[in-house]
């Protein structure tokens, strides 16, 4: 059956080298949020959801790229090929579906949940247990990705008065 979008989990796998590389650009970006470890901050507060938040994105940029390297050479490669023969067992599955009452609308939204292909082909079908703690630990990731922006606009209104200091850029550039 032709396609008529592209599926998202259809990508160029990439050579483990390329992607220990790519893996570095992750590392350097999430790191760069832990370098303020130890800044002022206006509160005692704030410079602890600093560090939560700067841990969480770190943690989260490593489990991801760990995440996506088995879901590419674990999982995807047995959903290829389920695809392939899934066109049959589609029509199979329309037939026997005919349920009533809330049950057959929790069973409805489960699987929109699970599958948005347009069909709703089981090749792709994703199990909840991998759908929640990504769903959770995303969410949870911009909600700490929000407040490292907000944090970064707040502290400016309290900076120590080393930042108003004027720099003597003809001590570190002389050829100024």
């Amino acid at each position: 059956m032709p396609y008529d979008r592209i599926p998202s989990d259809v990508f160029l796998a990439g050579e483990p080298a390329l992607e220990l590389f790519l893996l570095f650009f992750v590392l350097a970006f999430s790191g760069t949020f832990m370098a303020a470890w130890n800044f002022h901050f206006p509160t005692a507060t704030e410079r602890i959801l600093w560090r939560y938040a700067s841990v969480f994105v770190l943690v989260f940029g490593v489990w991801g790229s760990l995440m996506i390297g088995v879901w590419d050479r674990y999982f995807l490669k047995r959903k290829r090929a389920a695809r392939a023969r899934s066109h049959t067992e589609t029509e199979s599955l329309e037939q026997g579906s005919q349920q009533h009452g809330i049950r057959a609308q929790f069973e409805s939204l489960k699987v929109k949940i699970r599958n948005n292909s347009l069909d709703t082909d089981p090749a792709f079908d994703v199990p909840l247990s991998l759908i929640i703690p990504v769903t959770i630990a995303c969410a949870i990731y911009a909600m700490c990705r929000a407040y490292i922006l907000l944090e970064d606009i707040l502290t400016l209104r309290q900076l120590p008065t080393s930042a108003f200091t004027n720099v003597s850029w003809f001590k570190y550039l002389p050829h100024i």
